[in-house]
């Protein structure tokens, strides 16, 4: 085999594609088998480590293209290829993920939250992002209906969260409960 350099994602998958002596080397991560009759907490656990077995992308071009104005029904789409084809990701696609790998957990609130504070359900893909300020930008909660044709709502209040002002930072996260209940 011949050193190869590539100039996009597309022609490393097709390298790979045709070498499929290549593919025991980098085994694919098993998607995590996610029962009901545990706690929730043990299946975050479960998946926050699938995702990390996923390594970051450094390549600076995405294998995955991901459109935040996209229905919840194709971004859906769009994991179950991060799953099967399980190339390294970014910070956006392993929040795309973590909502796949959370479908089934009807009780789990999910929304989503901006700006480089999160990504792989509740923590950065990349471990020099995890590590940020508390101010967050959150969005409304993500339907648990694999068909639905909405859009998820990425910004909807911005809180930030302060040790010595305690009183303002629970008043914003009272106003954004508040539009919650509301919907």
């Amino acid at each position: 085999m011949q050193n190869a350099i590539f100039s996009n994602p597309t022609e490393i998958i097709q390298f790979l594609q045709n070498n499929p002596d290549l593919i025991g080397l980098f085994p694919i991560p098993r998607e995590p088998n996610l029962s009901l009759d545990l706690p929730i907490l043990s299946h975050i656990h479960s998946i926050q480590e699938y995702i990390q077995t996923l390594s970051y992308n450094y390549l600076g071009e995405p294998f995955f293209v991901v459109k935040k104005s996209s229905s919840v029904r194709n971004l859906l789409k769009l994991a179950q290829k991060m799953v099967q084809q399980a190339l390294p990701i970014k910070c956006l696609e392993a929040t795309i993920l973590g909502i796949y790998l959370t479908m089934k957990f009807d009780d789990l609130l999910r929304m989503s939250c901006l700006g480089g504070k999160w990504g792989a359900i509740g923590l950065s893909k990349k471990s020099d992002l995890m590590n940020k300020s508390l101010t967050y930008t959150l969005g409304l909660p993500v339907t648990h209906n694999p068909a639905s044709n909405e859009k998820i709502v990425w910004k909807k209040s911005s809180i930030r969260l302060q040790d010595t002002l305690w009183d303002i930072s629970s008043k914003e996260i009272d106003a954004h409960s508040r539009s919650l209940r509301s919907l």
